[in-house]
């Protein structure tokens, strides 16, 4: 009898556990459902551009509304356009840099819909080493063209001697260095050397052509390879580069890395998890800075400045933060404009 008991109350007690089992796994659909809903109420009110048009399949290219949205996210919104907060924000940086007691330049580009805005873009100044960018990108076109190895070697001697940052001033006159580490030395560690190596082996090519192309107009303008720059061009140098790398998937790590990890970074903002890849220039005059800023959606931002050894870095600061204040707020208010003109209509 109290064996039949016993097992009874086990029974009873099994039937209680499935049911609270079974309460529990319909209590995590219920919320996972509930999750999933206010979830896409709210993508709908804060959208994310995480597709582009060739990830569509046939079905989708039937859907009005999405080709139409993908139409409005490609388009840039005019200046006359902006919001109030937006133009408060823009009015901000250019207040910024117009009180600026050094000469101070920036250009901006939003790198999905082609927004330019810009302050004293064309003012040429004297490009240290950010015209470094220029020549390293251009190496890597001439490899997957079968123009250069990267693991050809070229040998140091005292003809391309230059002081300044590097380590490579410091070896025996002698030394061998392959292609690829001359790259990596003149982005990493900015030497003046690697660069005068790199860019004796590539000076008799179509590289003013290549740039010129592009849009560039100081690019080795006079026969000095150290030449002068502006924030315009910046921009260009580091548009290009952003294109290779999604280009050429198989060769972005090895590229971004270099520039990931380039020493004197001026461009910094306060969200330490935004990635940029930049390359920076700097002497007792010039203090500039270009790069690729991978926020949400990514753009490139190039600032130069007669700011010399002041105290530029609270300024770049200033600036690399309005400006991705301003490219957030701009990509919130496109969100809304194209969400609501295409498909509240």
């Amino acid at each position: 009898m109290t064996k039949l008991l016993i097992k009874r109350y086990l029974l009873v007690l099994l039937i209680l556990f499935l049911m609270i089992f079974v309460y529990k796994i319909n209590f995590q659909k219920n919320k996972l459902s509930a999750y999933e809903n206010k979830k896409n109420e709210v993508s709908k009110q804060d959208l994310k551009l995480e597709y582009n048009e060739t990830s569509l399949t046939e079905d989708d290219t039937d859907n009005s509304d999405l080709n139409n949205f993908i139409d409005c996210y490609k388009q840039p919104i005019n200046k006359d356009a902006f919001t109030e907060e937006m133009n408060k924000k823009y009015n901000e940086i250019e207040e910024l840099f117009s009180n600026s007691s050094e000469t101070v330049s920036f250009s901006y580009e939003d790198l999905y819909t082609g927004l330019h805005i810009s302050y004293n873009e064309d003012h040429s100044y004297f490009a240290a080493s950010t015209i470094k960018a220029a020549v390293v990108i251009y190496i890597y076109e001439m490899y997957l063209k079968g123009e250069i190895n990267l693991d050809e070697v070229m040998t140091y001697t005292i003809n391309y001697y230059v002081e300044g940052s590097g380590s490579i001033q410091y070896a025996s006159e002698g030394s061998e260095y392959s292609i690829k580490e001359l790259i990596r030395k003149a982005i990493v560690e900015s030497d003046n050397i690697a660069y005068q190596m790199l860019s004796s082996r590539v000076y008799n090519t179509d590289i003013r052509e290549y740039w010129s192309n592009l849009g560039a107009t100081t690019f080795w303008k006079s026969n000095s390879i150290w030449s002068s720059g502006t924030s315009k061009d910046g921009a260009i140098y580091m548009k290009q580069i952003y294109k290779f790398t999604e280009n050429h998937p198989e060769l972005k790590t090895e590229i971004l890395s270099l520039f990931y990890n380039s020493v004197a970074r001026s461009i910094t903002l306060n969200d330490n998890s935004i990635l940029i890849a930049h390359k920076s220039g700097w002497n007792s005059a010039n203090i500039h800075d270009l790069a690729i800023i991978y926020d949400k959606q990514p753009y490139v931002l190039s600032i130069n400045s007669l700011k010399g050894y002041t105290d530029y870095k609270s300024f770049f600061d200033k600036a690399s933060n309005l400006i991705n204040e301003f490219h957030n707020l701009y990509w919130r208010e496109k969100s809304s404009y194209c969400y609501q003109n295409v498909f509240n209509n």
